[in-house]
């Protein structure tokens, strides 16, 4: 006779890989919730979310930021970039809302609500449009 073997604990086993699976499916997902780029996330140390709206207003009150894609870009002086950098390439957007406190894709400190942004050469600098002139704004990178 064929003995067939039978595993005791697979019904076990099964329900343990379930569980780790739904936890880490948990972590994930909290990790990714919350404000776009960690609008209001704590304290502001220097390797940890600096690239924040929070975290760069906490560090200069005046600064001149909006928020794309979960991206903070910072308003930079045109002489510091290159020609690239200035060559509006499409319309990616209007500033939605005014804010210093949360922040959401397109909202801004400084730049009106309907300002519009544009895409360049360089995936690192957005412009705005600004009483005619289009201004650079940098992205701030966390680190």
């Amino acid at each position: 006779m064929t003995r067939v073997r039978t595993r005791k604990y697979s019904v076990a086993s099964r329900v343990v890989s379930a569980v780790c699976l739904l936890v880490s499916i948990c972590l994930l997902a909290a990790c990714g919730s919350g404000q776009v780029a960690g609008g209001n996330q704590g304290s502001c140390d220097e390797s940890v979310n600096s690239a924040t709206p929070a975290c760069i207003l906490e560090n200069d009150k005046d600064a001149d930021i909006f928020v794309h894609k979960n991206v903070a870009y910072q308003r930079a002086d045109p002489k510091e970039v290159d020609h690239d950098g200035m060559q509006s390439v499409d319309t990616i957007g209007k500033v939605s809302r005014r804010s210093t406190s949360e922040f959401s894709e397109m909202s801004a400190t400084k730049l009106e609500k309907g300002t519009l942004i544009f895409s360049t050469k360089r995936s690192d600098i957005l412009l705005a449009e600004v009483d005619g002139v289009k201004v650079p704004y940098m992205a701030i990178r966390e680190g």
